[in-house]
């Protein structure tokens, strides 16, 4: 299962390059503002610091290697921003991906000062991450328009005075140890495109000052304290493609007005207590791609008419208080890719329709009330990798003879009442990693090519409480990641297996009391 909270990576705005690349040398100082008629578009940074020096241009703005317009502008440091008041428009201090480790330890936003070895084109610092606050002064950088410091360990409150960078088009703040609450004045940033708070520890109710960031395309508070209802105000924006509230402590109902959205294609409400029903009108989110309103208190059946998101490829409403039926339209989503409903009341049969879900990579039915035979379409998904319908009352013959095994790696149909056997078909399983039929009534021999290197990827069999009958399996083969194997109660004989010496990865061996050897 994908990660709903979906923590976007931000397009970097800087090359990565060695700290001691590019660069050195004497720069003459640059003026403030427009130089040959080109703007300052990007600040550069440096990794080697001292102390109390200001933020001053160096060098001249034209690229002696490229030509290139819009060069990035060089600069001695960043000791204290109040000193900034150059008209920059893009800031990027985001950490990226460690590379080397020659450069500076934890930097100060408020003390980030005279370098002596510098990169172009990359983030501050490629190992070590900002400390420190977010200065109040950041108000000074009135041309703004991108704001770019995730990913580094910030701590303090959002400064109130971020409310006047009223240019600002990009905020990314994730990942970071932030905290207090979202400040008041952020609706006036009316030209914000997105705001990314995500991965923080910030607190409070969501703003309804939110309902004036009518450009927002993207919202992410993923992963906070945020506590409170969902305002109904987020139903003004109308260019919103992507909601991410997910992992907080939201409560109340989902707010009807978020249906007004049209544009949306992510709906991410995961891991927080919101009650009340799934809105039936949800049929108006037609470019929905992403549905995940997982562990939560939503009750109610599913509605009929989430069978019209046909461009969904993730649903998540697992965990839930779900009841009901499965929507029999829901055939129609032909690119879903993963569907978790599990852990609800749901109960009824599992629709035909499921068998049409030719993309479908992903199923997850476990732990809710179904009955009834499992369709014979679902073996025909051939993109299939992960099968949970265990935990159910699912009854009748089990065609394991029809599962298509190609993509298989997780397979669990434990505690149902099915039966039929293990066919050899099983061995084209040449990714299975899990296989869990157990508390079931499967009779048969167990196939001895289970143990071959045709599953060589296989590290949990259990098959306990079944019928299973004849031969112990003799062939798990040198260098098999078995960790896991439970044959309990059934009724298997033979000796000992010597093949257990080459299990050296097992954690779990149950041969059970009714294995006997003759």
């Amino acid at each position: 299962m994908q990660s709903s909270g979906d923590m976007k990576e931000k397009g970097d705005f800087l090359d990565n390059e060695s700290c001691e690349g590019k660069g050195g040398g004497s720069h003459s100082k640059a003026p403030s503002g427009l130089v040959g008629n080109k703007a300052p578009i990007i600040v550069e940074v440096m990794e080697e610091v001292t102390e109390n020096v200001n933020l001053t241009y160096e060098g001249d703005i034209s690229n002696e290697d490229n030509g290139a317009q819009n060069d990035i502008i060089p600069f001695n440091g960043l000791s204290p921003i109040s000193a900034v008041t150059m008209g920059f428009q893009h800031i990027n201090l985001k950490r990226p991906a460690a590379k080397q480790t020659n450069c500076s330890p934890p930097i100060s936003l408020a003390h980030c000062t005279m370098p002596s070895c510098y990169r172009r084109r990359t983030a501050l610092s490629p190992v070590f991450p900002f400390l420190g606050n977010i200065p109040r002064s950041v108000e000074n950088l009135t041309m703004l328009e991108m704001l770019d410091l995730s990913d580094n360990n910030l701590e303090g409150n959002i400064p109130q005075t971020i409310g006047y960078l009223t240019n600002l088009k990009i905020i990314y703040l994730g990942a970071n140890k932030l905290s207090g609450e979202i400040p008041r004045n952020i609706g006036k940033l009316t030209k914000l495109h997105e705001l990314d708070l995500s991965a923080n520890n910030i607190e409070g109710n969501i703003p309804r000052s939110f309902e004036n960031l009518t450009m927002l395309e993207e919202l992410d508070f993923f992963q906070n304290n945020m506590e409170g209802t969902i305002p109904a105000e987020i139903g003004n924006l109308y260019r919103l493609e992507r909601l991410a509230l997910g992992n907080n402590k939201l409560r109340g109902s989902i707010p009807l007005e978020i249906l007004k959205i049209s544009t949306l294609r992510v709906l991410a409400l995961q891991n927080n207590s919101l009650s009340g029903n799934i809105p039936r009108n949800v049929e108006n989110l037609t470019m929905l791609e992403m549905l995940d309103h997982y562990d939560n208190n939503l009750e109610g059946n599913i509605p009929q008419t989430i069978g019209y998101l046909t461009n969904l490829k993730i649903i998540y409403l697992g965990a839930n208080k779900l009841s009901g039926k499965i929507p029999r339209n829901i055939g129609k989503l032909t690119k879903l890719q993963e569907l978790d409903l599990s852990a609800n009341n749901i109960e009824g049969d599992i629709p035909e329709g499921i068998g049409k879900l030719d993309m479908l990579q992903e199923l997850y039915l476990d732990y809710n009330n179904l009955q009834g035979d499992i369709p014979e379409g679902i073996g025909k998904l051939d993109m299939l990798q992960e099968l949970y319908l265990d935990y159910n009352n699912l009854q009748g013959g089990v065609h394991l003879h029809l599962l298509s095994w190609k993509n298989m790696r997780f397979i669990d149909l434990s505690f149902n009442l099915l039966q039929g056997e293990i066919t050899s078909s099983v061995c084209n399983a040449s990714s299975l990693e899990s296989l869990n039929f157990s508390h079931n009534n499967f009779s048969g021999t167990i196939p001895q090519c289970i143990g071959s290197s045709s599953l060589a990827s296989l590290y949990v069999l259990d098959l306990q409480n079944n019928s299973f009958h004849g031969t112990i399996l003799e062939t798990f083969e040198e260098g098999n990641k078995l960790k896991t194997l439970n044959l309990n109660d059934n009724v298997l004989y033979g000796l000992l297996p010597q093949f257990l010496v080459r299990c050296t990865n097992i954690e779990v061996l149950d041969l059970g009391r009714k294995w006997y050897s003759r």
